[in-house]
């Protein structure tokens, strides 16, 4: 997987029902073409590893499994395995993304030192949706999340 471009950290946990193939299947819908990561805690994956493995993931998407006890451990343990990425987009399987090419359009917005986020459907009203860093700011920063 060519990640030097950026990548997309998904963290998910306990979803591999509905929500997390729901999110996919938007994804994929709306033309993505940024590389997804889904972060898994291995305990979750080892409690549902046949449907994990049932993931239609296209080619360049990936799940990357470690001892990860929230969102933030996930998030950053994905963030430190690609540490050149030009940008991160941190997105949640609780998104579903509307907007053909969003990944792209949220993408041209970034200046190399900012952050861009977006609203989603039936979530917008509470939560933000994608969240876009450039790569250089984490660097700068040195993280997504603060440790602790």
């Amino acid at each position: 997987m060519n990640t030097s471009d950026g990548i997309i950290i998904l963290p998910t946990r306990g979803r591999t029902g509905g929500k997390l193939q729901r999110c996919l299947r938007a994804l994929k819908e709306t033309g993505t073409t940024t590389p997804v990561v889904i972060a898994v805690g291995d305990d979750d994956y080892a409690a549902n590893q046949e449907a994990y493995a049932a993931l239609d993931l296209p080619d360049g998407w990936l799940i990357q499994v470690g001892p990860f006890p929230n969102t933030a451990a996930a998030t950053e343990s994905v963030r430190a395995a690609y540490p050149d990425a030009a940008f991160y987009i941190w997105y949640t399987d609780d998104n579903i993304a509307e907007t053909p090419e969003w990944d792209r359009l949220l993408v041209s917005h970034l200046t190399g030192n900012n952050i861009v986020s977006t609203a989603f459907g039936e979530k917008s009203s509470r939560m933000n949706g994608a969240i876009a860093f450039s790569g250089d700011l984490i660097r700068a920063i040195g993280y997504i999340y603060p440790p602790g």
